[in-house]
C-alpha cells in the first residue's frame, strides 16, 4: 500500500485482500473434497501459519 492512500482506501484494500485470501482458500478446500487426488491446500496454497498471519494483519489494519 502507498503512504499517500486515504484511510478509507487502506481499509478497503485490507478487506479486499482478506476476502480474496479466504475465498481462494475455501475454494481449494472445496475442490480438495471433491477431487482429493488433484487438489490439496498443502500443495496449492500458502502454509496454515502464513494464512493465519495474513488474516491477522488484515484484521489489525
Amino acid at each position: 500500500m502507498s503512504s499517500t492512500m486515504s484511510i478509507e482506501d487502506c481499509v478497503l484494500a485490507a478487506f479486499c485482500a482478506q476476502f480474496w485470501l479466504n475465498f481462494i482458500y475455501y475454494h481449494i478446500v472445496g475442490l480438495s473434497e471433491k477431487f482429493p487426488d488433484l487438489y490439496s491446500t498443502k500443495r496449492l496454497f500458502i502454509s496454515p501459519a502464513s494464512l493465519r498471519i495474513f488474516n491477522c494483519l488484515c484484521k489489525r489494519l
